[in-house]
């Protein structure tokens, strides 16, 4: 009886572990029913190049005494490119700006030369942007300002002498001549009349020897050829040090003496007593030549004497 029971039970035991087992196999997985029940949509977009555009002409703050102006641009990656131009003028107007150029190099590299005639605008101020279009409206751009003038300047110091040179730019067939006038801070150094300038080299050297140290202004006027009316100037500033006399110390201080003077004043000294020196040396030895001399003849006297 007790063997029928065990094999009841063990029999019992075997097939709660196959139920067991069963069911665990067929349980549904929650992160599966998760995953069939959402359906996940991933987009992938796909971002072409950076779009890039240049302007090589003209320079950021480059002044233009000619009006025939160069835009000088490159770009890559734009399906667009714009050149837009903003015009201020000599009495501070700012004009609306004006559309210059559209190109459409679909994506193509390339480069691009506007011509321009300033003289459609005037003296004044410009204001170049240029914007190129990329995929899906991305955007470069870039500015720069130049302006337009009959007359601009640049100071030019040469390292070696300290000369002091004006450089000047303007249309010969405009202007007729300038005037140059050199301010310490608001006053007038160079009056009464200034320094008129008619150079076919358009270079001047400006003489600041006597001045004292201070911050300069160049201003100078150039005046229209046939009516003499101003048409333009333009300022410089400048910085002058008087030249310092190397403070050599000591007894000669208020003198100003220097190392060079002590070695020359010595050399001269030297000079001096070296001749004093060679001098007495040669009065001594020719002394000395006519005492013996002397002395022998009055031995000869003395022994003549005694032989009478």
């Amino acid at each position: 009886m007790r063997r029928v029971r065990r094999n009841v039970l063990g029999l019992l035991g075997l097939f709660l572990v196959v139920a067991v087992t069963f069911f665990a196999a067929n349980l549904p997985n929650p992160s599966a029913t998760a995953t069939s029940s959402v359906t996940d949509t991933v987009i992938v977009r796909v971002v072409g190049k950076t779009p890039d555009v240049n302007i090589n002409a003209p320079e950021n703050g480059q002044a233009f005494v000619d009006p025939n102006c160069e835009i000088k641009i490159d770009y890559a990656n734009v399906g667009t490119v714009t050149v837009e131009l903003t015009y201020t003028d000599t009495s501070g107007v700012e004009h609306p700006p004006i559309m210059i150029a559209t190109l459409n190099p679909d994506y193509e590299p390339g480069d691009e030369t506007i011509p321009l005639n300033l003289d459609d605008y005037g003296h004044g101020e410009f204001l170049l942007k240029l914007t190129g279009i990329g995929k899906d409206g991305v955007k470069d751009t870039e500015m720069i300002r130049f302006s337009y003038t009959s007359i601009y300047t640049t100071l030019e110091e040469d390292p070696v002498t300290g000369r002091v040179y004006l450089n000047l730019y303007y249309p010969d067939s405009l202007v007729d001549k300038l005037d140059v006038y050199i301010y310490l801070g608001d006053e007038l150094i160079v009056p009464p009349s200034p320094i008129r300038v008619n150079s076919p080299t358009h270079r001047i050297e400006l003489n600041f020897d006597g001045f004292k140290t201070g911050d300069y202004r160049i201003k100078t006027v150039a005046y229209a050829r046939g009516t003499g009316e101003i048409i333009g100037d333009d300022f410089e500033d400048y910085y002058y040090e008087t030249a310092v006399v190397p403070d050599t110390g000591g007894f000669f201080r208020s003198g100003n003496i220097s190392r060079e003077d002590f070695i020359i004043t010595g050399l001269i000294a030297f000079a001096a007593f070296g001749g004093i020196a060679i001098w007495i040396i040669a009065k001594g030895r020719k002394n000395n030549r006519l005492y013996s001399s002397r002395s022998g003849k009055n031995k000869n006297i003395r022994n003549h004497k005694k032989r009478k």
